[in-house]
């Protein structure tokens, strides 16, 4: 789980720095007409970072079912 937060971060700074560096340097992407390429760009960054939420999410989600479905069982034992 460490791992899939280290990769969440790791895409988020990645698709952070992409956004600052496009926005500080507008004009010259505007004037060689690189939107496409910026764009495409982007979108495969948010779609690491989209995927790397999901499996976290998905991970996070099935261990708190796992640590709470024993929580029950050794009540339920104790009772």
């Amino acid at each position: 789980l460490r791992a899939l937060f280290g990769e969440v971060r790791d895409s988020l700074s990645d698709l952070n720095a992409f956004v600052a560096e496009r926005l500080a340097g507008i004009e010259v992407v505007q004037l060689y007409s690189d939107e496409a390429r910026t764009t495409a760009g982007h979108d495969r960054r948010v779609g690491r970072y989209l995927d790397a939420n999901v499996r976290t999410n998905a991970w996070d989600a099935a261990m708190f079912a796992i640590v709470d479905g024993i929580s029950a069982i050794s009540l339920a034992v104790l009772l």
